[in-house]
């Protein structure tokens, strides 16, 4: 009798072991391991800053099927490091209907969500989800901090998922990021994007500004942005601060939003100490591109090359990670003087007188444009020399302003007299005097 009871027990683990692994494997299929196609993708970047600053951590997604929704838990293993908000701006789903984050008490864990409400569910894409912004106390210590993905209890279960229009969800493929925190450098080397402006189905030019204390041997710039909108053309140097270097090396990936440039300018013909206009990054507008806003923001190519100085032997050729501030393209749909009422528009091109005028140290220049146009402003002091370009892309059209704080290309204050700027919109061309007094 206690032969047979023991045989049935068996027999009922037995059931009981194959129930749960029917019930495991069903599981596993509901959160993605039949997922088809290429994996689905939630990748932290990886970033430095310093101790005096805040660390600002890009974080990216790849989906090959439309979307519900999206949802991320991560918890960084840092020391007085905290976790302060998320930014959604910028990001695929800036727009999307309903968007969520929480953060626990002790500034280690996040939990973003982004779910579309409507009918209209989030593309196939790849392209960014929005950054994290950390702080540091003031007892942090330099020191490299992971950023992975948990299971966080709080009151509810919080994990990273990718939510199907079906309301499935499946855990796609995460890539941790790394948070560098590094002691504060003894000079705040910079790079720059400026904020620009460009037109639906047309190029722009994006400029970049470089501030270097010490002369450096080589300069490494890495750029993403976050929109499929974009497609990265070229890097322009001529007339700029990296044109005399001996090498220019680009690397591209429109597929990852992503462009490196390395220059080389070598120990013996350095980049001098200064500041100023650098390089310019071309890019195509999609024609589809509606009224919006792209980040162009710093990050490393392909997870492994980032942007830094490199300074010379006299220096111990040294590697310095720059303070990168980030910059806005405001993209506009392009019009046509034909398409809308006329007095809404201007009827002819034009450029107006600056004012103030005389100036000091800032004024503003104001022209009108019929049509979308590609405008170049440049400024010449009274000797017909060139000093600065203000701006040089494509506009929409109407009446624009741009303003002008009395430095030359290379950052320097000009001195007091008679300048000279000219507007050249596709075929229209017009100068005007002004004066800087100090």
């Amino acid at each position: 009798m206690g032969e047979h009871r023991g045989l049935n027990m068996q027999k009922n683990l037995r059931i009981l072991v194959l129930i749960l692994a029917l019930l495991l494997v069903a599981t596993l299929e509901s959160r993605g391991q039949a997922d088809p196609g290429i994996r689905d993708t939630l990748r932290i970047d990886s970033v430095a800053s310093f101790i005096s600053g805040v660390g600002v951590v890009p974080v990216h997604f790849y989906n090959d099927e439309q979307l519900y929704g999206v949802e991320m838990t991560v918890q960084h293993n840092g020391v007085g490091i905290r976790i302060d908000s998320f930014s959604f701006a910028g990001g695929r789903v800036a727009n999307v209907a309903f968007r969520n984050r929480r953060i626990s008490s002790d500034g280690k864990i996040l939990n973003v969500s982004a779910l579309e409400g409507g009918a209209q569910n989030i593309p196939v894409g790849n392209g960014l989800l929005g950054h994290i912004y950390l702080s540091y106390d003031e007892t942090v210590v330099q020191q490299t901090a992971v950023i992975d993905s948990i299971t966080w209890a709080p009151d509810a279960t919080f994990t990273t998922d990718f939510i199907l229009p079906s309301v499935v969800a499946f855990t796609p493929e995460f890539v941790k990021g790394y948070l560098t925190v590094a002691e504060n450098p003894p000079s705040f080397d910079s790079i720059w994007v400026a904020n620009g402006s460009g037109v639906a189905g047309m190029s722009v030019a994006v400029d970049i500004f470089l501030f270097n204390e010490r002369n450096t041997r080589d300069v490494s710039v890495a750029l993403t942005w976050g929109s499929d909108r974009l497609t990265f053309d070229s890097l322009s140097f001529e007339g700029m601060r990296a044109d005399p270097a001996q090498s220019k090396f680009t690397q591209y990936s429109n597929a990852l939003h992503q462009c490196l440039g390395q220059i080389t300018f070598g120990d013996d013909v350095p980049l001098a100490p200064g500041t100023g206009l650098f390089m310019q990054a071309w890019f195509s507008i999609d024609e589809s591109t509606p009224d919006t806003a792209i980040t162009i923001d710093s990050a490393s190519y392909a997870g492994v090359q980032g942007t830094f100085l490199l300074l010379t032997a006299v220096d111990g050729n040294r590697e310095v990670r720059p303070i990168f501030r980030s910059g806005e393209l405001q993209v506009s749909v392009a019009t046509d003087v034909d398409d809308q009422d006329g007095s809404l528009l201007p009827r002819d091109f034009a450029l107006m007188q600056n004012y103030p005028n005389p100036f000091n140290p800032t004024t503003v220049i104001e022209f009108a444009l019929p049509r979308a146009s590609n405008v170049k402003i440049e400024l010449y002091d009274i000797t017909g020399r060139l000093v600065r370009t203000l701006t040089d892309g494509s506009m929409s059209a109407g009446t624009h302003k741009v303003s002008f704080d009395g430095r030359s290309s290379s950052g320097n204050q000009l001195a007091s007299g008679v300048y000279f700027y000219r507007l050249q919109a596709n075929d229209f061309t017009a100068t005007k005097k002004m004066l800087l007094m100090k």
